[in-house]
């Protein structure tokens, strides 16, 4: 359902009034439904190697949905036990192949700290995001992720393969619809064409811009000089964020055939599941209605959308559950 449909419904009982007020009390109940129901999931994919045993956690992060695989193996949440320690000494990690993880502020960090580099996926609770409804968004692939994982925020650019230090186009990352094998699609706004180029191009290498790059690029001696082919081959070293190889080039993510429209637009509509937008619809009356101070039908309405969102959280915890299930006692 798109928001523009949600914020009609929301208003009828006040004849078609208060729709600003609307848009922003939908936008609340997407978020409150995402928090406590949990009923908006990513994947997350990011590269370990031996250079570091932690990476900063999705700024969408609420709490982990699954347990991280790394390489294959599934990790087990990390415990201390007596005097045991994930450090050999106060400037050394024990290394090798990790087998616990733990979450530490906002960041997620791994033990024993890694000896090659291999990628780690998980699936995580996420906080809904709304973005303004608009065509210029564009999608762009990418293959053999070998940096940390994109994050909302970052700006990237396309790099031309075998010439690093000239840029081809520049973007700013909405979201990245990971695939969790180091392949993914990222939703770019503000793509800018650099030089004489007309997008970004595939075989090239896609790379976060930081800030902390220019501490490396300064001329000696208050930096090290580093061209940007010698920041690609110190990227892991340096821990400078994404880095993958772009596939095709940037694309839009609607259009018409024959005049019948495909595809959607981002922002168009809310990100958790379509079959749970009407629920919102409770939550946006109420603040309403208590905003005009008719806290009997504030109450009724928050009254209904908690009980639906209790049910929610049941269905999302339950969903890759279904038919008839048998319990065995093993004797």
């Amino acid at each position: 359902m798109k928001w523009s449909e949600l914020k009609t419904r929301v208003c009828k009982p006040f004849g078609g009034s208060h729709l600003s007020d609307a848009e922003d009390f939908l936008e609340d109940a997407e978020r409150d439904l995402g928090i406590f129901a949990k009923c908006y999931k990513r994947t997350f994919v990011t590269l370990l190697d031996e250079f570091s045993n932690n990476f900063a956690l999705p700024s969408d992060f609420i709490e982990m949905d699954s347990r991280p695989d790394y390489a294959g193996d599934l990790l087990e949440r990390y415990t201390e036990v007596g005097h045991a320690s994930n450090k050999t000494s106060s400037t050394t990690f024990d290394t090798g192949h990790p087998q616990y993880y733990r979450i530490e502020g906002r960041k997620m960090v791994v033990v024993p700290k890694p000896t090659s580099a291999k990628l780690l996926r998980f699936e995580y609770v996420a906080v809904p995001t709304k973005h303004t409804s608009s065509t210029a968004y564009k999608a762009l692939r990418y293959k053999s992720l070998s940096g940390e994982g994109y994050q909302i925020g970052d700006v990237v650019e396309g790099r031309v393969a075998g010439n690093l230090g000239t840029a081809t186009a520049s973007g700013k990352v909405l979201r990245d619809d990971s695939n969790g094998d180091g392949t993914g699609t990222l939703i770019l706004s503000n793509i800018t064409t650099l030089g004489s180029y007309t997008g970004f191009r595939n075989g090239d290498t896609l790379v976060t811009i930081d800030p902390e790059e220019d501490a490396y690029a300064a001329a000696s001696p208050y930096g090290h000089g580093y061209t940007f082919d010698q920041l690609i081959q110190n990227w892991d070293n340096i821990g400078l964020g994404g880095k993958a190889t772009i596939v095709g080039t940037e694309y839009a993510l609607s259009g018409t055939s024959n005049s019948i429209p495909y595809g959607k637009t981002v922002g168009e509509s809310p990100v958790i599941p379509e079959p749970f937008h009407y629920l919102m619809i409770e939550f946006a009356q109420a603040r309403i209605y208590d905003m005009l101070g008719q806290s009997a039908d504030a109450d009724r309405h928050y009254n209904r959308y908690y009980q639906n969102r209790i049910g929610l959280a049941g269905i999302t915890a339950n969903q890759d559950f279904g038919g008839p299930t048998t319990v065995i006692d093993a004797l």
